[in-house]
C-alpha cells in the first residue's frame, strides 16, 4: 500500500518472489547465519550523489512527482554500519540480526527536486514526472535500530541537510588532480 510503514520487522520478499532482491536475501542470510548482523541502507546520498543530482539533470522521468524516496546520508550510513560492528563485539548483540539506516523522514521526489532548487549549492530544473499513477512507495523507520544502537543520523532529513547548505565532507567538489 501507498505510504504504507516499513521498519526492521517488515516481512520481506521471499526468495525467488524478485531476481533483484534474491541476490541481496541470498547474501543477507549467509551473513546471517554465519552469526553477523546486516544493515539494509536506504537511498545514500551526499552533497554531490544521489537521487537529487539524477533528478535535477534528467529532463523528464517517468515517474510519480509524488512518490516516496527513503534516504540517509553517506555518514549516517556508515556511523550505522560501524555502531552494529562495536554493539555485536561489545556484546549488546549477539548478531543475527537485521537493523535499517535512514532517517526516517521520506520525502517526495518532487519535493526532493524543489528544496534542491531553493538552495545555492545546486543547479538544476525540475524534470517532468510523467506518471501520474502507480505506487508511490513505502515510508521507512527503525525504532529497534535506534533503540539498540542508541543511533540517530546527523543529518535528521534530507530538506533539513539542504536547508542547512548541502555542507558535508564531499562538499565542495574535489579538484581533479591535475598531475594525472
Amino acid at each position: 500500500k501507498d505510504g504504507e510503514p516499513c521498519d526492521e520487522s517488515t516481512p520481506q520478499f521471499e526468495i525467488g518472489e524478485s531476481p533483484r532482491a534474491d541476490r541481496l536475501l541470498k547474501a543477507e542470510a549467509a551473513v546471517l547465519a554465519a552469526g553477523g548482523s546486516v544493515v539494509r541502507l536506504a537511498g545514500l546520498y551526499h552533497s554531490q550523489r544521489g537521487a537529487h543530482m539524477y533528478f535535477m539533470k534528467t529532463p523528464s522521468l517517468a515517474s510519480n512527482a509524488d512518490g516516496l524516496v527513503n534516504l540517509i546520508h553517506y555518514e549516517d550510513a556508515a556511523a550505522a554500519c560501524v555502531d552494529v560492528l562495536v554493539t555485536q563485539f561489545e556484546g549488546g548483540t549477539e548478531g543475527g540480526e537485521i537493523f535499517l539506516a535512514t532517517d526516517g523522514v521520506p520525502v517526495s521526489r518532487k519535493d526532493m527536486v524543489e528544496c534542491c532548487l531553493e538552495c545555492d549549492a545546486y543547479e538544476g530544473n525540475m524534470p517532468e514526472f510523467t506518471e501520474e499513477d502507480g505506487p508511490l512507495g513505502k515510508s521507512m523507520n527503525n525504532p529497534k535500530t535506534r533503540e539498540k544502537l542508541g543511533w540517530a543520523p546527523v543529518h535528521e532529513s534530507f530538506a533539513e541537510f539542504v536547508a542547512a547548505g548541502a555542507k558535508d565532507s564531499f562538499y565542495p567538489k574535489r579538484k581533479k588532480n591535475p598531475w594525472t
